[in-house]
């Protein structure tokens, strides 16, 4: 219930197409599992992206964080996002913030970060699998920040699993291992702007 009093929990796909339906965003398309789902990357209308989102799921389509939506057409949306001024730089929002919008199915194999995230889901739900640096071994096991064999590479025991719901948030340390599935239509943000130094470069893959 982190989001809950945000007025960003009222949004709607319905509603986020009336406003920004003609904003040009970044969407990447044609994802294909043997590349960790990374496809190509094609600009189109909001409108045309949300037209079906609901009612045709799969992995094929998704807007990622690897976007500057939120740096340009979409920049108003952070009037609905209220954040703790003690946690975080406000001013920061953009630039430190990712937008992820996709339909039921889309998934983010086993990879981990090298900042802290405050991921924050505001429309439909997305199922967490979680492993801690603990498990260290899986580290041996990277293809860029992604895990080999995605959870089939698990040890019995590791995985831990939430599902968040609408208005709810997740804590992600740097380091720590996580699969991201989308249950429903999903809309959620990322959070990177933390006043306190969030850049943990000596936990890159090519300096582990």
């Amino acid at each position: 219930g982190y989001a809950d009093d945000w007025p960003a929990r009222r949004w709607t796909f319905a509603g986020l197409t009336q406003r920004f339906g003609e904003a040009q965003i970044e969407v990447e398309v044609e994802r294909d599992p043997a590349r960790h789902y990374e496809g190509r990357w094609v600009t189109t209308r909001l409108a045309e992206f949300m037209a079906d989102l609901e009612e045709r799921p799969g992995n094929d389509r998704y807007c990622i964080a690897r976007n500057k939506n939120l740096e340009k057409a979409l920049t108003p949306l952070f009037d609905d996002v209220v954040v703790d001024d003690e946690i975080f730089d406000a001013s920061r929002l953009v630039g430190g913030s990712s937008l992820w919008i996709g339909p039921a199915g889309t998934t983010t194999p086993l990879h981990y970060d090298t900042t802290h995230i405050l991921f924050t889901q505001l429309i439909g739900r997305k199922r967490f699998g979680l492993v801690s640096p603990d498990w260290s071994g899986l580290y041996l096991r990277l293809d860029g920040f992604y895990v080999r064999d995605d959870l089939a590479a698990v040890p019995p025991g590791a995985l831990l699993e939430v599902t968040l719901a609408p208005g709810d948030a997740l804590f992600l340390p740097a380091g720590w291992l996580h699969r991201v599935e989308a249950l429903d239509a999903s809309l959620s943000l990322s959070l990177l702007c933390f006043r306190r130094p969030n850049n943990f470069s000596w936990c890159h893959p090519s300096k582990l």
